[in-house]
Formats: C-alpha cells, sequence, structure tokens
C-alpha cells in the first residue's frame, strides 16, 4: 500500500476536544513562577486549562480550575503588583486528585485574607471562591509574610464514594 502523504485527522468531537491526545499518566509535576502581575496571572490560568484538558476533565470544572487559580494568584501576591516579586506555582497530578500549591513573594501577604465577623474585604471574598470550588484549601502566612496556598481537586466524578459502601 503506498503511503499519499495524507495524516489522520481526528473525526469524533472527544479527539477534537482534546487534540487526538491521551489523558495525563498520574504522577507528574509542573511548576511555573511569573511576576507578580495580573497580566501574567493568565499564564497560569492557561497552564492549568492546558492540564485539565489533557485529563479530559468536563469544561465547567477547567472554567472552576481557571478561575480559583487567578483568584489564588491575586491572593497570594496581596498588595504586591511588581515585575521584581514573583508567584509560583505548583500542580501535581495524582491518581485521584489534582493539587496545586501558590506561594507569594515575601512580605506580600494580605494578613487580613480572612475575615473577621461579617465583613468580608476583596481577599477575603476570594479565599471564599475558592473555598467553594475546590475540595480542599488552606491559606497561610509565613515568618517571611510570604501567603501560601494549597487547593485540592477531586477528579473522582462520583461524590458519593466517600460514603463508603454505597448501599
Amino acid at each position: 500500500m503506498e503511503k499519499t502523504g495524507v495524516t489522520d485527522l481526528p473525526t469524533t468531537g472527544f479527539e477534537v476536544m482534546h487534540g487526538g491526545l491521551p489523558p495525563l499518566t498520574p504522577g507528574g509535576v509542573v511548576a511555573i513562577r511569573v511576576p507578580c502581575m495580573p497580566d501574567y496571572f493568565r499564564v497560569c490560568r492557561l497552564l492549568i486549562s492546558g492540564i485539565a484538558q489533557r485529563l479530559h476533565l468536563p469544561w465547567d470544572l477547567v472554567e472552576d480550575l481557571k478561575l480559583a487559580v487567578s483568584e489564588g494568584c491575586n491572593l497570594v501576591c496581596g498588595n504586591t503588583i511588581s515585575v521584581d516579586a514573583s508567584v509560583n506555582l505548583r500542580i501535581e497530578v495524582k491518581a485521584e486528585t489534582l493539587d496545586m500549591s501558590l506561594d507569594g513573594p515575601p512580605g506580600g501577604a494580605r494578613t487580613d485574607a480572612v475575615a473577621d465577623g461579617e465583613e468580608m474585604d476583596m481577599s477575603s471574598m476570594g479565599l471564599f471562591f475558592i473555598q467553594s470550588l475546590m475540595d480542599e484549601a488552606q491559606y497561610s502566612v509565613g515568618r517571611d509574610q510570604a501567603a501560601h496556598l494549597v487547593m485540592v481537586k477531586n477528579l473522582n466524578d462520583d461524590e458519593d464514594q466517600e460514603d463508603g459502601d454505597g448501599g
């Protein structure tokens, strides 16, 4: 049989949506450092979007992850908007979870990120969004006043698996 030089193109919607690529395998870690400027937070959104799409996650979950990462970047950078300061994003693909951590610059943490009483400022609202979108979210401030945010999203479609026997 003679080769014609024509390549096979994806034909199903699934293949087109995911570029015909197989899903990512667990165990991979991706890390990126970007300046603490909102224009660069888009790179982090693009990174998590690409990983989520390679995991063949539904579009609504991809959008939730993008929102959580961009809110997380805003939160850990605090009031520090500078090309000299940076935020580090680390994403780990595990068998059942997608683990993400964000580290802000020293001195950039907002200590008012956790709401007191009924009044919430913008950073508290961002943390509230993150906590509602992710299965786990932990915000802390180190001795150097650098913010650290850990987010975990379960990749299982069936939330009832945590209940045990299901019967």
